[in-house]
């Protein structure tokens, strides 16, 4: 049927073809440059095989229900490799055939396994070189050409509306039946999936406004009971408006609260900003990628840990999710006062289980961002993390380094420093930063080349509409906010504070009224606070306390410029001066990198008997049947981007990724949602898809007669023009996505 290619010809002359020796030349170097990623491959190719394969059989096996001749059954596209047809001799089977349809005695790969039924089947069976489709060739029944009439009971158009009908929708009623027997066998079995538990919730957005915390366990959606975090990304994206989730607090009190997804163009669907759970356990040594995996693992030997070790404790508190990790090392303002935490490891050392522990050292910083807000001071920008591979990290940076210049630009902002590098693309960047060496900072000079991508890249990028800008490969701070208080006391830049505004009534209606603005604190760039309410400051946090001391105040903060000269201001300090103070870890490993060698937090959900496994497949066939359709509906509305669309492309990697990484159990699970996927695809009502098929079969039940020919033809030359730029779209995009790393 209509899923992929189909042969619309009588005789197919394959001939001599590349293909299967080039897939075959590929597969061999795999195999021996990396084995377990043939497996892999095979397994991925295999799980794709089976899901077109159903699919077809369901058309196949109607067809030969209602007394329909079936001229081939093909799984795959592009050239065929192998053939098998029944004769009178027996089952005669041919390897990389040259004709489909006529045996050639030159043929080197064939064989014969005689049969006691004389009886000569009608049917080509064929497995082609590409398993990303499939057909199922019926004879008077094509899809791109009018279907000549004929006599022969046999024939497709001969047969009754009702018995056509059946044929056309068995292919997604199979997949759909699959996909249920597939999901009711998994959840008898048991499967693991991450929970709706919030493992951390980003700042500011719509999940932290409404008041999710870390450590929440999501129980219902809309009166939906059985959620995992799949159904909440879900719900997200497809939401319309608030959605209301039942919320299981750590203490289990239960109360529902209200959420509303925002959209965000990077990724191209709505987000609420909850991150799945981490579980405590670090992945395994084979499981570190990138040229960088050697050093996190001396970073974490450093710290006393090791690849696979797995956190059981934290200041002899038994915990198992990193959100209880983080309640002991990145405690709420006022929570806490420790200036250490200890850690208890579980590390496997062959059979047996040893234990030790580590101990974590936390200093304090703010959690908010008052300096800036308030006073308009900006100190200089830190480095937080540097890219793997990226020029910062080659030529010597080091995260902790405080950008004191780069090019020409003293004490740069943000804007600056970004502005410089993309003005300077090709050209060798110095930049100084002062570095703490034995409790000293002192100035280095680093010279940077930016990275740039590849031309073809760049092309992508602008087709896209994405601009492609040099990198450097830092990310840079340049607020108080997770870094350091013992940092000197450098200005960067101070700003106008921009004041709220407010809404006035008017003979207009409610307009936008500016509050007076604040004008930046006259303190020189570079400058170096020595001095606030006359009491010696050394770093930020000296500064810090002093501000919090003196309330409502004004004070004399005095500074001191090049050529030592000093001079002051006099500051006005807001009675409602309110920093968050809070202990952090002082390790920059710790909090930036560590999160991300935890493997993600997995329980599994299994049936408590076969009604309940049943009840288990239905709930999740109708819920992603479903989701599918809402998820298309999105599309066309605008809802969702089409740029969050994938093809073949993306659906391979990501089914490769899946099976590199996760149990058989999951990939099951995903061929199950696939399945369906497959299923609501092809029941749209477009023509040369099954959906369009039933509904020409719905007309003609109606009017009495066939659509016309000519109607046909145009119907479903639209449909292939709108189908395949659709898959040239969707391919493209994957491809896209892939070279630049965002798959």
């Amino acid at each position: 049927m209509a899923d992929s290619e189909k042969n619309n010809m009588e005789e197919e002359k394959a001939g001599f073809s590349l293909t299967p020796w080039i897939l075959l030349a590929i597969t061999i170097y795999i195999g021996f440059s990396n084995p377990s990623g043939l497996i892999n491959i095979m397994v991925v190719l295999i799980g794709f095989g089976m899901v077109v394969f159903v699919h077809e059989m369901g058309h196949f096996l109607a067809a030969k229900a209602v007394g329909i001749t079936t001229e081939e059954f093909a799984v795959g596209f592009g050239t065929p490799l192998f053939r098998m047809k029944k004769l009178k001799e027996g089952l005669q089977f041919r390897i990389l055939p040259k004709d489909i349809n006529e045996y050639n005695e030159k043929e080197l790969f064939k064989f014969m396994i005689p049969t006691k039924s004389d009886r000569v089947g009608t049917t080509n069976y064929q497995l082609r070189a590409i398993p990303l489709g499939g057909f199922v060739k019926m004879m008077g029944q094509e899809d791109l050409v009018a279907t000549e009439s004929s006599n022969d009971p046999g024939s497709y158009m001969n047969k009754p509306v009702w018995q056509r009908m059946i044929v056309i929708s068995a292919g997604v009623i199979v997949n759909i039946i699959t996909g249920f027997m597939v999901f009711m066998y998994l959840f008898y079995q048991g499967i693991p999936l991450q929970p709706a538990i919030a493992g951390n919730v980003l700042p500011e957005s719509p999940a932290m406004v409404a008041g999710i915390q870390p450590g929440d366990e999501i129980i219902e959606i809309d009166g939906k009971k059985n959620i995992t975090m799949m159904h909440l990304r879900l719900a997200s994206a497809l939401a319309e408006d608030s959605i209301d989730l039942k919320v299981k607090r750590a203490d289990n009190s239960v109360e529902t609260i209200s959420v509303t997804p925002e959209f965000k163009e990077t990724f191209g669907i709505k987000l609420m900003g909850v991150e799945g759970p981490q579980s405590l356990q670090l992945v395994k040594k084979g499981q570190l990628q990138g040229e960088d995996s050697d050093e996190i693992i001396n970073k974490l030997k450093e710290l006393g840990l090791e690849p696979g070790d797995k956190i059981i404790a934290a200041n002899e508190k038994p915990i198992s999710l990193s959100y209880e990790l983080d309640n002991i090392i990145k405690p709420k303002p006022g929570e806490s006062n420790l200036s250490q935490a200890t850690i208890t490891y579980q590390r496997k050392s062959g059979d047996n289980l040893n234990t030790g522990n580590i101990t974590i050292d936390l200093h304090q910083q703010v959690t908010n961002n008052k300096l800036k807000e308030v006073f308009g001071i900006a100190p200089l920008m830190r480095i937080n993390m540097l890219t793997p591979d990226y020029p910062g990290k080659k030529a010597g940076l080091l995260i902790g380094d405080l950008i004191k210049k780069i090019g020409n630009i003293e004490n740069p902002t943000l804007d600056e420093f970004t502005d410089y590098t993309k003005n300077h693309p090709e050209d060798l960047i110095d930049i100084t930063v002062l570095r703490k060496e034995n409790d000293a900072y002192s100035e280095k000079t680093f010279s940077v080349k930016p990275f740039r991508e590849e031309p073809s890249l760049r092309f992508f990028k602008q087709i896209n509409g994405e601009e492609s800008t040099p990198k450097i490969g830092v990310v840079l701070n340049q607020t108080l906010i997770q870094r350091p208080l013992t940092e000197p006391p450098i200005v960067a830049k101070t700003f106008e504070i921009k004041t709220k505004t407010d809404k006035t009534d008017n003979k207009a209606g409610d307009d936008q009224k500016e509050n007076p603005s604040t004008p930046a604190l006259k303190i020189p760039r570079g400058a170096l606070i020595t001095h606030v309410a006359k009491t010696p400051v050394e770093n930020w946090g000296d500064i810090v306390q002093q501000l919090k001391s003196h309330q409502g105040k004004s004070v004399a903060l005095a500074y001191q410029i090049q050529d030592n000269q000093t001079a002051e201001i006099e500051l006005a300090i807001p009675a409602d001066y309110t920093p968050e103070l809070a202990y952090r870890p002082v390790s920059d490993f710790v909090s930036n990198e560590l999160p991300s060698l935890l493997k993600p937090y997995e329980k599994v959900y299994k049936a408590d008997s076969l009604f309940h496994s049943l009840m288990m497949g239905a709930d999740y066939t109708i819920t992603w049947i479903g989701s599918t359709y809402f998820q298309l509906k999105s599309m066309i509305t605008g809802q969702i981007s089409l740029k969050s669309a994938s093809g073949p492309v993306g659906i391979i990697r990501m089914s490769y990724k899946i099976v590199d990484e996760k149990p058989l159990s999951f990939y099951l699970y995903f061929m199950a949602i696939l399945s369906m996927g497959i299923a609501v695809f092809n029941f749209l009502p477009l023509p040369i898809l099954d959906g369009g098929h039933f509904v020409l079969l719905i007309v003609e039940k109606i009017k009495g007669s066939p659509v016309s020919v000519k109607v046909q033809e145009m119907l479903t030359y639209a449909g292939l023009l709108f189908i395949g730029g659709f898959f040239l779209y969707v391919t493209y995009n994957d491809i896209y996505k892939l070279i630049t790393g965002a798959m």
